[in-house]
């Protein structure tokens, strides 16, 4: 009698994000947003796994604190939640190894489904003073002569109002994501956003 024994082979994260809805898949990469960052919206102790190339939320209620740079493997399943690419998983694994991801340099209207899952690092006007969306956390709206876009702040992050002037210049680093029809850039900590002269 032949035993088969099938195993997943790890992707990358983009690999990943290729598969179609429900796939069980087992993706490798590095933590770009620490576990339970998203707590606020996502009610969720999740992270988001990526390299330089992309990136991929993984949901889970699992505790355990992954860090910033942290090589962790994913096992789960792909599913879409109001939009999002996420993996739902069901076994994380530890790494030997760490990296500190790059964020891509985009501008704001590339803040859509082709960056989704991506660190990365933009620059714009506030239009506007934050909204406060709490318990969820902050909206601020930055502009430039291409359009507008969402920087969320999870309730995890608090906004520093000063810098957040309507006309002031900032640089934003963060997560690029979707919710229904709306694609934003979520920040990770509040050192994510930078005034500019």
């Amino acid at each position: 009698m032949l035993l088969l024994i099938l195993t997943l082979l790890s992707l990358s994260p983009q690999q990943a994000r290729q598969r179609p809805l429900g796939s069980t898949v087992v993706v490798d990469g590095f933590v770009t947003v620490p576990s339970g960052v998203f707590r606020s919206f996502r009610q969720d102790e999740g992270f988001v796994l990526g390299n330089d190339i992309t990136g991929i939320y993984v949901a889970t209620q699992n505790r355990g604190y992954r860090s910033l740079g942290s090589a962790v493997e994913v096992r789960g399943q792909l599913a879409d939640d109001h939009g999002l690419l996420i993996l739902r998983a069901t076994d994380i694994r530890p790494k030997k190894g760490r990296s500190l991801v790059r964020p891509r340099r985009i501008t704001l209207a590339q803040v859509d489904e082709a960056h989704e899952g991506q660190l990365v690092r933009l620059e714009g006007e506030v239009a506007r003073a934050p909204l406060n969306d709490l318990p969820s956390g902050h909206k601020l709206v930055l502009k430039d002569p291409q359009g507008t876009v969402q920087v969320f702040f999870p309730a995890t992050v608090v906004p520093d109002l000063a810098l957040l002037r309507p006309g002031q210049r900032v640089r934003v680093t963060g997560w690029c994501g979707q919710y229904d029809q709306t694609y934003e850039v979520v920040v990770r900590t509040a050192k994510d956003v930078k005034a500019l002269p």
